[in-house]
């Protein structure tokens, strides 16, 4: 594949990241944007912001400013406006909305607006970066009796003052927005507050018992082998720990642990399992305060579903009745992406678009979904990471593998989703969540990176227990990987299956499930655990 000009359509981290390596490797980009650069984060309803701290979401080559853990939103606005202006990628951007990509012989057109007048643009390749959800695509359910309703009815990202919530305001989902927004209208004093919610998902405290991140419980090589379902290519160590059947008993305790920590009772309580909840989409870290405030009656939880929009009520469909002046729907987006090829839109099936690495349909290898087609808990890294991927793809470091090849994969993983995930609905193709480890791993060896990237001293442990931040893929942002020999590798070459050292001892070797277009199959244990 060989590209001289190529569109980025959004400009939010994605986008912005996208453009800054493909740039920095000679590329020719026009990153295309409707508003502000920044995305998501550069405007929302009022008090939103990051949920992790910040050592889990920033880029990989440049940390937040000091003090930025669980980063407001208009600093991470200020953040991703920096780094593109620092790696010149601000000069790229078009202030304009695309209408339409077509595909011609020799690439695609990309129709857009621009200032009040159409434009049509030809790009050897284009790069969707408007993300797996947007701002254009949000998504207000349909409630019976909505146009008699005296009050308002507000999407949650267009609940940017906390002044359009007075009266009575109901806050219906249980998502991050859904917290983060009957919080805000609970603070007005002449408020009353209620969250609606059909069903209760688990939430993952900041700190477990108070004590330990909640990143060590998934983001390291442990956390990520005790995950249930197991990773489809698992390796040789994550096998034998699954073997056990000790994993659910685990889970059930972590459950539990979190059922305690965060007081639920009655309706709060999920009626799903822990592991068949969050594997399907879902998990949320609250404020520390959002479940105590319930408790003591800041606002209301109501666990039931609209039935009607009255007037100045809601009619739930449990005959309940309760008031509402407000209604703020917390309700998600829906997939959008209407710009692409009418033949790309008619390969999306009922639980999503399924591509090779969650970035290229086998028909369209010009057009790549850069994060806009995969969900992770650090969605910045994961940009990162598939951005160094298709630079190196470009540059020729590897190739794809033929199209039938990468159908047969893609069917590998529609088969394993399928059959793990039976509750994900129109999401399960693009979910990776907390496995997103393991993806990593995958695009690092494919690309001819090593995956293995803990270093210094007792860095096997660190491979074992110290949590996969962004800063470990910084050298795979800069590329600079490429010339430092203990961090590259021969791409699509296996690399060893795991770093626990005292592995080595018995001096054996494993071989493990994996893509059938790794060509090369060797895998034993460094007892420094070092690639």
């Amino acid at each position: 594949m060989v590209a001289k000009q190529v569109a980025i359509i959004g400009g939010g981290v994605s986008g912005v990241v996208t453009a800054r390596v493909l740039m920095s490797e000679g590329h020719e980009v026009v990153l295309f944007e409707a508003s502000d650069l920044g995305g998501v984060w550069a405007e929302n309803y009022t008090g939103f912001g990051v949920q992790t701290p910040a050592n889990l979401y920033e880029f990989p080559d440049e940390p937040l400013p000091p003090g930025s853990d669980f980063t407001a939103g208009p600093v991470m606005k200020n953040y991703i406006e920096d780094y593109a202006a620092k790696h010149g990628v601000t000069q790229k951007v078009r202030r304009a909305q695309v209408e339409s990509v077509e595909m011609n012989s020799d690439g695609y057109s990309v129709h857009f607006v621009e200032d009040g007048h159409t434009f049509v643009e030809r790009f050897d390749l284009v790069v969707v970066a408007s993300g797996v959800y947007g701002k254009a695509s949000k998504f207000i359910p349909a409630w019976p009796g909505t146009a008699s309703f005296e009050g308002k009815i507000i999407h949650a990202s267009d609940m940017t003052e906390a002044s359009m919530c007075k009266g009575k305001v109901v806050v219906v989902g249980f998502g991050k927005s859904a917290f983060d927004c009957v919080q805000v209208a609970a603070r007005e004093e002449t408020n009353s507050a209620t969250l609606l919610f059909r069903e209760a998902h688990w939430c993952v405290p900041r700190k477990i018992l108070g004590l330990v991140p909640f990143e060590y419980a998934t983001f390291n090589r442990f956390g990520a082998a005790c995950l249930l379902p197991k990773w489809r290519n698992a390796t040789p160590w994550e096998h034998a720990m699954h073997a056990t059947h000790l994993l659910p008993a685990f889970w059930q305790l972590v459950s539990q642990i979190f059922k305690l920590q965060f007081g639920l009772k009655g309706d709060l309580v999920p009626e799903k399992g822990f592991i068949d909840d969050f594997w399907c989409g879902h998990g949320v870290l609250p404020h520390p305060t959002f479940f105590s405030n319930a408790a003591r009656g800041d606002f209301k939880t109501i666990k039931g579903e609209i039935k009607e929009v009255r007037p100045k009520s809601l009619l739930l469909e449990s005959g309940e009745e309760i008031d509402c002046d407000v209604l703020v729907a917390a309700t998600g987006y829906k997939p959008g992406q209407s710009f692409l090829p009418a033949e790309l839109q008619n390969a999306r099936e009922d639980d999503g678009m399924w591509l090779y690495q969650n970035m290229v349909h086998p028909e369209f290898p010009n057009l790549i979904f850069l994060n806009s087609n995969t969900t992770t808990f650090t969605n910045i890294t994961t940009a990162s990471i598939q951005a160094r991927w298709l630079a190196e793809l470009l540059n020729g470091r590897f190739s794809l593998p033929a199209t039938l090849e990468m159908k047969q994969e893609v069917e590998k993983v529609k088969e394993w989703k399928r059959s793990t995930m039976p509750n994900a609905g129109a999401s399960r193709a693009s979910m990776i969540q907390t496995h997103q480890v393991h993806y990593y791993d995958e695009l690092l060896v494919e690309m001819g990176a090593r995956r293995h990237r803990k270093q210094g001293c007792f860095s096997g442990l660190k491979e074992i227990l110290d949590p996969y931040r962004p800063r470990d893929y910084n050298s795979i942002v800069t590329g600079e990987f490429k010339t430092r020999p203990a961090e590259c590798a021969k791409p699509g070459v296996q690399q060893s299956a795991d770093c626990f050292g005292f592995l080595s001892w018995s001096s054996m070797h494993f071989s493990w499930s994996r893509p059938s277009w790794f060509s090369t199959d060797f895998s034993f244990f460094a007892p420094s655990g070092l690639p």
